[in-house]
């Protein structure tokens, strides 16, 4: 007699036989011949796993989950450490889920037994939770739990910003306001896509250490970078998911600025990861670690731009006031407070902060949006939205200067322009002419100074390159120096700014007297068309044309090279070919 069993461990034992011996019949059925009886197996229990749903780890100390916002703590319930999350509603419902399940060994596999509300409620994690000191309370979450009002959003906001306050002097106000709408927001950072870094630039002394350490004893799940050894570095980062603090960055042994760059480099963005190898048994593995979490910076010396650009940017001053004598004490009271004040905040107003989120108009566009969404979000939440918006202006331009000065190529054009040997007129210069003069006024490190600058005079694509007896040689002049400046979007000084005028004008008279159309606004020069080329930006097609001339004229006059002409025409003919497609 044959029979459909299900996929057991028969069935599996089987299944080896399939390609042996396995024919299907006309009702679509797996028929395995040769045992004693027949046994069928449909195609349907062959592929049952592909019913079950792709595994997906949460991360348990915060977020979202089927319209309730969580957070995770570790309970103490008979002598025993046991994993819960506090979880609320947008209405209003409110629980709390406890792992009550125990993990048994049996011949080398794991085994759970007992009720685990949190899995039952949806949340698959692999990760335990960690002991950590800025918990929610008990006698909070009790309190919060039997509360029917919800807490006054302005008190908690006026609480935490006057304790900065009393500790902190900043030269501009606004600045406590910024760092009050972040570090709480750090309570619900895991709603938002992005969250961008807190920097503080500062000379020692300067107070950005306690800033630090006032906004980690605020801060969601705050810890020190520097307590983490580097074998657990990832793995402590991704269980935790709290704010995580980085301090002298510029100080940091080989091994550990590594790994504290790939977590700058990658953590601003929600499921970002890393990939390092970790021991997992016997085996060792390549392994994703989540690094998306709240962090602050602090740092003497700068950072590179790339780092900058991931983040708000606080300026501190030293101050001679009394604030400078008060220092936080890691187990005062207020500390505790605060935290349970942020936690009850978000459990009351997630559904609406969430709200504005999803239908927030950011004023910023790219990256700046991508740093500051977070805390225009709040700012808004708490009616401090102008504030934080004339801030966030102001300090992107700053940040922005301060990118360019750290900026190597812009270094180098910058002091080839104040050389007395470049001529106004091009001329051939060997990199061992110009690259003492630099290495005066530009640190390299340890690179090689003429490879260095070298590959940045190449990579602009405007400075004549060919080769004599002696080696390579750049043709330098002050005009197209000011060219690659003025392309790249540099500031120009201001001894300059009629040279650029001049380069402007002689443009026009040169294309007057070889068209009789006006150019368009946009192209009307090349210094436009350098700058629309170099970035990357589409031309419009009627304009294309006149695009053309002005490079050719350019490249006759031997201000621009071959190679940068070839490049441009070749890019506009490729958006031409794309625009007849559609």
């Amino acid at each position: 007699m044959s029979e459909t069993i299900p996929l057991t461990k028969e069935a599996k034992m089987i299944l080896e036989d399939i390609e042996k011996r396995g024919k299907i019949n006309k009702d679509g059925q797996v028929e395995i011949q040769g045992i004693k009886d027949s046994i069928k197996i449909t195609k349907d229990e062959k592929y049952s796993f592909l019913n079950n749903l792709e595994i997906r780890y949460d991360n348990i100390n915060q977020g979202e989950h089927e319209d309730f916002w969580y957070f995770g703590k570790l309970f103490s319930m008979k002598g025993e450490e046991k994993e819960g999350i506090i979880i609320c509603s947008k209405n209003g419902n409110k629980d709390i889920l406890i792992n009550n399940s125990r993990i048994l060994k049996s011949k080398g596999e794991k085994l759970e037994i007992g009720e685990n509300q949190i899995k039952q409620f949806g949340l698959n994690y692999k990760h335990s939770l960690e002991v950590n000191k800025n918990y929610w309370s008990n006698n909070s979450i009790k309190k919060w739990v039997r509360k029917t009002k919800k807490i006054t959003r302005e008190d908690v906001y006026n609480k935490i910003k006057e304790t900065i306050q009393y500790y902190m002097d900043v030269s501009d106000k606004k600045i406590y306001d910024v760092v009050t709408c972040w570090v709480i927001a750090s309570y619900c950072y895991e709603m938002f896509e992005t969250f961008g870094y807190l920097y503080f630039h500062a000379l020692r002394e300067s107070g950005k250490s306690k800033f630090k350490k006032i906004l980690r004893l605020i801060g969601f799940n705050g810890q020190e970078a520097s307590s983490i050894s580097e074998a657990s570095f990832f793995r402590t980062i991704e269980n935790t998911k709290g704010l995580l603090c980085i301090d002298e960055y510029e100080t940091m042994d080989t091994d550990r600025k590594k790994s504290t760059d790939l977590l700058l480099n990658a953590g601003i963005e929600k499921g970002s990861s890393v990939k390092r190898v970790d021991k997992i048994g016997d085996k060792q593995v390549n392994r994703d670690f989540d690094v998306y979490c709240p962090k602050i910076i602090c740092n003497i010396t700068g950072l590179d731009p790339v780092t900058q650009s991931r983040c708000i940017t606080i300026r501190l001053s030293k101050t001679a006031g009394d604030k400078g004598k008060r220092k936080p004490k890691t187990n005062d009271k207020i500390w505790q407070d605060l935290r349970d004040l942020c936690y009850n905040l978000i459990m009351d107003y997630w559904g609406e902060i969430k709200d504005i989120y999803d239908n927030y108009s950011s004023p910023l566009k790219n990256r700046d949006e991508d740093v500051w969404n977070p805390v225009l979000v709040m700012s808004k939440f708490f009616g401090v939205e102008n504030n934080i918006k004339e801030f966030a202006e102001s300090n992107i331009e700053e940040s922005q200067l301060e990118s360019i000065e750290n900026d190597r190529t812009y270094l180098i054009l910058k002091e080839l322009l104040e050389y007395s040997k470049i001529p106004d007129e091009e001329r051939p210069f060997h990199l061992d002419e110009i690259v003492p003069y630099l290495g005066q006024r530009i640190n390299f490190g340890e690179k090689n100074a003429e490879r260095v600058v070298g590959w940045h005079i190449s990579n602009l694509n405007i400075f004549k390159k060919s080769r004599d007896g002696k080696g390579v040689t750049y043709k330098l002049s002050k005009k197209n120096i000011l060219m690659a400046l003025v392309s790249r979007g540099y500031p120009i000084p201001e001894e300059y700014q009629k040279s650029v005028k001049e380069l402007h004008n002689h443009t026009q008279s040169t294309l007057t007297t070889k068209t009789t159309q006006t150019t368009p606004k946009s192209v009307d020069n090349v210094v436009n068309v350098v700058n629309v080329v170099n970035v990357g930006q589409k031309i419009d097609p009627k304009e294309q044309h006149q695009a053309k001339e002005i490079l050719k004229q350019y490249l006759e006059s031997g201000q621009i090279t071959k190679e940068y002409y070839d490049n441009s025409i070749k890019q506009m003919s490729e958006e031409q070919k794309n625009d007849n497609k559609m």
